[in-house]
């Protein structure tokens, strides 16, 4: 696979996603290319996988920190939510009420 493909696999979040980033690893690290684009389309699919429990919050935590500080990733709009996501120390914990709101929101 090439890499904008793994970055596809990455922000869709499966059960090979280890696999993915193991593939993604063998990249270098910085990159100049075209971004891939976060979508609304993948959060609310990370989302509503962790309102029917399919994932975790510590999914949906390592999730936006594996994206969050990738050169290869265009987070757009999204870019303050993924920071939120990806540290809860700091902004709190998500829960399915909190999903909900921003779910309506986006």
């Amino acid at each position: 696979m090439d890499r904008p493909e793994l970055v596809r696999k990455i922000l869709e979040w499966n059960s090979n996603h280890r696999k993915f980033e193991q593939e993604l690893s063998s990249f270098p690290w910085d990159y100049s290319g075209p971004q891939i684009r976060l979508e609304k389309s993948h959060i609310t699919s990370i989302f509503n996988r962790v309102l029917e429990q399919k994932l975790s919050n510590k999914d949906l935590e390592e999730w936006a920190n594996f994206i969050e500080v990738r050169d290869d990733i265009d987070l757009g709009e999204y870019e303050e939510l993924i920071f939120k996501l990806a540290n809860p120390a700091i902004n709190g914990k998500m829960d399915d009420i909190l999903i909900n709101k921003i779910l309506a929101e986006i």
